[in-house]
């Protein structure tokens, strides 16, 4: 088995990677003063193409997060000269050269264009306000500024919109490139220009901990089979440089899913199942393409026509593109679908159909965009390739790949920890030979009741099989703590702050807390943080008021009048509220018990709150203490596993 490892580069010049596919080959653009360019056909293997623009073009400007789009034989790229506004270049290829096109866009900085089916150009950017937008006139001519995402997260940057089956996502991320909690969001519209809303109040990924933090700026594109789509971001090293790294994603209308950054081995994206390239007009060469079963498969077929009429047959369907600019879809013996095209096609130069047969359906793709969709027989049987009897034409690129989109991305490994859904059995990528703790939560359907419950299994490192059994359960895998106590003192600095200590696998536990402070503003409050992983702070890393909720996980903190338990997913959501008025004024004793979804908090030995967190809960993590405009005078903790 052929594996790679995050992130994939290491010379720390890929910020703000774009991916680009065409012609089944990937184009990677990167910030940088030339905007240096790599190309690769697996996404893990990269050769360098070097610089596409001229080293003059924006003299001591460096234009930001290129980005690049195809429409009729030009490829189109947005960048951001310094985040003073947008520039548009263009060129014939790829890797360039690129030349100015137009410039005095404007809109801040980060543009990410996007095409809809119907052929409309919209251009994605970001400011403090969100992610903003607008429908463009022309690939040069920006039309009304519309607020698509409102965001509370502070600085937002690197939008990208992507389309499927009928929905817009956005990715975008928060924060500072330059904090070890940059991180990833993602939301969803009806309409390319919104309004967008998060599919989860928590970043889809974000890691402040180990060798690659502050993942962000990330692009999306199918992958080489064109089953699973994978997501391209980059990481912050040491040295402020950035690497790049790619992860397995699935959009669809019940959530967003990101396999984690896997920064040990893992296995390669699969390569499609029959691939070639041509460059030939004689349909002799066809041959080895004729009787594939495509019944449930993807098909890609890249040609550059002299003339129209042009098209592709996809088993026992002819798609073709007429002189007239319609659109006819026939099978042996019948015409299925006629219509005009959404958008203008244009003779000599590539054009790429995408063929995807699922469930009996077939949708018909053009450079990316959907034409229309066509019922099928239950079998479809038959060539793969152009349609004969045209001369005049360039095979560039045919692939094959068999099965479906969703099949392909639950058949992948998951890398651990995970948060897992399955009904029989999935299958884990684990990083180490370990004991691992495997959270369990199902549905009894006969008796309408949800149970939950957790045990200790050995794992193998490597790929392998863990057998769920039935009904339909949800599963976080994670590794068992180590160091099953852990103590700490602290004097604390500042009115803002967060400290923690102890195992990040901590799962059940114990937490006595003693906390003596002497001051606390009018919106003030103190008290414990538990169940936390990725703690950053905000901006560039060193403001603890920006970054007072920058963490996953839970707190209770005790204010002027109430006690109250928090979740945090880098927010603050009210859990349960409590009020009181006998634990200010004096050293305050807090005990914590969790176990599973389960939450005791007591105050000077009194159970003051019980809670269970039956909503995507968090099981693990490290524990500490926080304020928020107040003074500590000193705190000490005390954690034991209960596991």
């Amino acid at each position: 088995m052929q594996t790679y490892t995050n992130p994939l580069s290491h010379d720390g010049s890929r910020p703000d990677p774009f991916v680009f596919r065409f012609d089944g080959t990937y184009y990677l653009y990167v910030t940088h003063p030339q905007i240096l360019c790599w190309s690769s056909s697996d996404l893990v293997s990269w050769k360098e193409e070097g610089p596409v623009i001229s080293e003059s073009l924006f003299g001591d400007l460096v234009p930001f997060a290129p980005e690049v789009i195809y429409i009729n034989g030009w490829f189109y790229m947005y960048t951001s000269p310094s985040g003073t506004g947008h520039s548009v270049l263009r060129s014939t290829s790829p890797t360039g050269p690129f030349t100015l096109y137009a410039e005095g866009l404007e809109r801040s900085l980060d543009g990410s264009p996007f095409v809809d089916d119907n052929g409309n150009l919209y251009l994605y950017w970001a400011d403090d306000r969100g992610v903003l937008g607008c429908a463009m006139q022309s690939p040069s001519e920006p039309g009304e500024t519309v607020v698509v995402c409102k965001t509370d997260i502070g600085w937002t940057e690197g939008p990208q919109v992507i389309k499927d089956d009928g929905l817009y996502y956005l990715t975008y991320c928060g924060n500072h490139y330059l904090s070890k909690g940059y991180r990833i969001y993602c939301a969803v519209s009806t309409n390319p220009l919104g309004p967008y809303k998060n599919v989860s109040a928590q970043p889809i990924l974000v890691q402040t901990n180990g060798p690659c933090v502050g993942l962000g700026h990330c692009s999306t594109v199918w992958g080489p089979d064109l089953q699973v789509r994978y997501m391209a971001y980059h990481n912050l090293n040491k040295d402020r440089s950035r690497d790049f790294s790619i992860a397995p994603v699935s959009f669809s209308p019940s959530g967003v899913s990101v396999l984690g950054h896997c920064d040990y081995q893992q296995p390669v994206p699969n390569l499609p199942d029959v691939t070639t390239k041509i460059i030939s007009s004689n349909q002799q060469e066809w041959k080895p393409y004729r009787d594939y079963d495509v019944t449930e498969a993807v098909g890609e077929i890249s040609l550059i026509s002299a003339v129209l009429p042009f098209g592709v047959c996809f088993g026992l369907l002819t798609v073709s593109i007429t002189a007239e600019q319609m659109l006819i879809v026939r099978n042996q013996t019948r015409v299925l679908y006629t219509g005009p095209l959404p958008f203008k096609v244009k003779p000599t130069v590539s054009h790429t159909f995408i063929l995807r047969s699922h469930d009996g359906i077939v949708t018909i793709q053009l450079n990316g965009l959907l034409l229309t969709t066509i019922q099928v027989p239950q079998q479809n049987i038959g060539p793969v390739g152009s349609i004969p009897g045209c001369d005049e034409r360039i095979i560039k690129h045919v692939q094959l790949s068999y099965g479906s989109s969703m099949q392909a991305f639950e058949e992948l490994p998951i890398p651990l920890p995970a948060r897992v859904r399955a009904r029989k059995s999935c299958v884990l990528n684990v990083p180490r030979s370990d004991t691992y703790l495997v959270h369990r939560t199902s549905l009894d359907n006969d008796l309408d009741v949800v149970r939950q419950n957790c045990e200790k299994i050995h794992l193998e490192k490597g790929i392998k099989t863990l057998r769920c059994g039935s009904p339909e359960q949800y599963l976080l895998i994670h590794r068992r703590a180590r160091k099953l106590k852990a103590s700490q003192q602290w004097k604390p600095k500042g009115s803002y702050g967060k400290y923690v200590c102890g195992d990040t696998y901590t799962s059940a536990f114990r937490l006595n807390a003693v906390i003596k402070r002497n001051q606390m503003g009018p919106d003030g409050a103190f008290g414990v943080i538990f169940r936390v992983t990725d703690l950053a702070e905000g901006g560039e890393g060193k403001d603890p008021v920006l970054g007072r909720n920058y963490f996953n996980g839970y707190s209770c903190m005790i204010s002027a009048e109430n006690v109250t338990l928090y979740k945090h997913m880098y927010c603050q959501e009210t859990l349960v509220e409590v009020p009181h008025t006998e634990f200010l004024g004096k050293p305050l004793s807090i005990l914590v018990i969790a176990k599973e979804q389960d939450i005791q908090i007591f105050l000077e030995s009194k159970l003051v709150i019980t809670y269970r967190d039956s909503e995507n809960p968090f099981l693990y993590g490290k524990a500490g203490i926080r304020y928020v405009s107040s003074l500590m005078d000193s705190a000490e903790v005390a954690l034991t596993c209960l596991d």
